[in-house]
């Protein structure tokens, strides 16, 4: 890893570790995330003047700067710990306290909390936030099973317990299901869970969730007396801590004592049991057991030196693929699932199922029907499947050989750039599964431009039963009087959308060709086509080779377009709107090209411009004669890219392709443009 390499990682782990910490929404699995900060680790270890008070490595994950609840600091630090993967480093810790005894524990995958009480009675709960502030959330730590409201004796002036909050795998699934008929926040994964009910403010919400919470260290303790005898379990040992702890009215974590030889079996044992757990585990913690000794090893700001957590590899089975199904999403997109028999358990829940993303994804594991395959879980959330561990059918699933199960459409790749990019759609723009969303695609500003018609009305006017198609925009006016008496819009707001869609019929049909939702095709490709032919009817007669002499148009896209207007389906839908009068005439059509520095030429944008957006520099480079398609080929002349630029970057190099920036392109086209 070098320098640039190194910064890139920490701004990634920082990323990910509010992610986890703040937004309680993890976008990678824990497995990931440790992996990262074991190589920013390795990178500091050798580098030791790369390392900032601000690095990753340096602090504990988390903060409290958007927290409703009011911020505390902690009296003791709520540390994370050092993980570690393998027997050779669990040998590594052990050996640095040779003849003592130490504590194997599950690693609880919840949300860290502080309780201290304040002569016997519960009097403060904390969060970790960054391990020195958290939040204060102790009306809420009163509802979690597992944390006694008092202690059940006397003489304890101040004790400080870290828990681990959590949430019951079969708890999860209850919230999930209810969540889910009442269209509330479904969460990913029991810790997810845990932590955002945790930090909401309605108390019912926190009583209706059933957390719990395991007592797992002893932070602090100060006796009536002011003493702290030596010989109470809470300054000596660990283990006798928990038991006292259990016996004070907390769940206690369950712990093993043992000397070095038993260490590495315990974790072993622990990780075998984890799926017959009611709660989800990511690891085991082992413990230095002297809290004596203890106090004697330094330790850094974010790690104790005196423990380490033992982390799992993410869980695989292996089950066989039984059938393929597939989903038409809103926006015609065509997904593949997987089937499973037997289903097989992973982290906490049982897995029958797992999407299998795109006709792509089928291809590069040479998937098919009855062939056994590993199956994890991806960000310990979402099914997958990692690989094919046995083949017994020859070649692999072929999605565009089926219809669309919505409809019964043909199954097209997407373009090649576009929102549409990769991937397979139903062809059909009728199809009932994208409907709703083609309507609104077909009213928006890039598109046919009906003031007006946006989500909310569409919604209304379907349930109504007003719209079931494209062409039933332009029957509305039928509705006009039923319209005027809904309530919340009126003869005025009637009239005015009505007008709306009247003056749509009038659009260049550059805007009609993207409005209908050919996969892939924009405005870009519908000038270039209303530029070079009179109308709908003559672009639908090309073949495909025609289209893809056209610049602007790959291979992929005339292939996509000459496939929409050769389906029957397609052309009866087209002959109804053009009856209904919408415009069918090319307005542009003959129109010379602007002339100019940038004439003949054919540019891709990629990336983010220094001061102008995409269509502001499309517009730029159109004003100077020059062209702009959606993606790269051996006709493009130059790439324009920005930062983060991706594939096209990628492409555009493959080919050869001139790449140029921003300052570049206004050189090519002088001062004038410049300004």
């Amino acid at each position: 890893m070098d320098r640039k390499e190194y910064m890139k990682a920490c701004k990634q782990a920082k990323t990910w570790a509010k992610e986890y910490y703040d937004n309680d929404a993890p976008s990678v699995s824990d497995y990931d995330y440790d992996t990262l900060m074991r190589q920013l680790r390795d990178a500091e270890a050798a580098h030791p003047d790369w390392i900032t008070p601000d690095s990753p490595t340096q602090h504990v994950g988390g903060s409290t700067g958007k927290s409703t609840f009011a911020k505390v600091q902690h009296a003791v630090p709520m540390l994370s710990l050092l993980d570690i993967t393998t027997e050779a480093e669990v040998d590594e810790f052990l050996d640095r306290f040779p003849g003592e005894v130490f504590s194997v524990e599950p690693k609880i995958d919840g949300l860290s909390i502080s309780v201290t009480y304040e002569d016997g009675v519960l009097a403060r709960a904390e969060t970790r936030g960054d391990g020195l502030i958290g939040e204060d959330i102790t009306e809420n730590a009163k509802q979690i099973l597992g944390i006694p409201p008092f202690l059940p004796v006397p003489g304890y002036k101040v004790l400080e317990v870290r828990c681990e909050c959590y949430m019951p795998v079969a708890e999860f699934e209850r919230i999930n299901k209810e969540n889910e008929k009442l269209g509330k926040r479904i969460f990913v994964n029991p810790r997810n869970a845990a932590a955002g009910i945790l930090r909401t403010k309605d108390i019912e919400e926190v009583k209706r969730a059933n957390l719990h919470a395991f007592a797992f260290n002893v932070q602090r303790f100060e006796f009536t007396s002011g003493e702290k005898p030596r010989s109470n379990p809470l300054g000596v040992s660990h283990l006798a801590s928990l038991d006292l702890l259990r016996w004070l009215g907390f769940e206690t974590v369950e712990h093993y004592g043992s000397g070095r030889k038993g260490v590495y079996g315990l974790i072993q044992h622990i990780g075998e049991e984890r799926d017959k757990l009611p709660y989800w585990i990511d690891g085991a913690v082992v413990k230095l057991d002297d809290i004596h000794l203890r106090d004697k090893v330094p330790g850094t700001s974010k790690y104790p030196n005196w423990a380490r957590a033992f982390k799992y590899p993410p869980e695989e089975k292996t089950t066989t693929v039984v059938d393929i199904i597939l989903q038409t999403g809103r926006t015609g997109r065509i997904t593949p699932v997987a089937v499973f028999d037997p289903p097989v358990f992973l982290e906490g829940s049982t897995v029958s199922k797992a999407t299998l993303h795109n006709p792509e994804f089928i291809s590069g594991l040479d998937l098919n029907l009855g062939d056994e395959v590993v199956v994890h879980k991806a960000q310990s959330i979402i099914p997958e499947i990692l690989k094919v561990a046995k083949k017994h059918a020859i070649g692999h699933f072929n999605v565009y050989g089926c219809t669309c199960p919505s409809c019964g459409g043909m199954i097209v790749p997407g373009a090649e750039d576009g929102e549409d990019a990769g991937g397979a759609y139903c062809l059909n723009p009728m199809c009932p599964a994208q409907m709703s969303r083609h309507l609104e695609f077909w009213g928006s500003r890039e598109c046919m431009d009906i003031a007006g018609f946006g989500p909310a009305v569409i919604e209304r006017f379907t349930a109504l039963g007003w719209l079931n198609s494209i062409n039933d925009i332009y029957r509305l006016k039928g509705h006009r009087d039923e319209m005027a008496k809904l309530d919340g819009f009126g003869a005025k707001s009637a009239d005015k959308l009505l007008a709306a869609i009247e003056e749509s019929k009038t659009r260049d049909i550059d805007r009609l060709i993207k409005a209908l939702g050919i996969p892939g095709v924009g405005r870009h490709i519908g000038r270039e086509l209303a530029k070079r032919y009179p109308g709908i009817w003559e672009i639908a007669g090309l073949t495909e080779s025609q289209l893809a002499a056209i610049d602007g148009i790959g291979e992929v896209s005339a292939r996509v377009i000459s496939e929409f207007f050769r389906d029957v389906d397609n052309r009866r839908m087209l002959k109804a709107t053009e009856a209904l009068g919408v415009n069918f005439l090319s307005k542009s059509y003959g129109a010379a090209p602007a002339e100019g520095a940038l004439s003949g030429l054919t540019f891709v944008i990629t990336g983010t411009l220094p001061s102008m957006g995409r269509d502001a520099a499309k517009a730029l480079i159109e004003s100077h004669g020059g062209k702009v398609s959606g993606s790269v080929s051996k006709k493009t002349s130059f790439l324009l890219a920005g930062e983060a630029a991706g594939s096209k970057l990628e492409k555009a190099q493959e080919l050869g392709v001139k790449i140029i920036s921003e300052g570049e392109l206004l050189g090519m086209i002088g001062e004038e443009g410049a300004r």
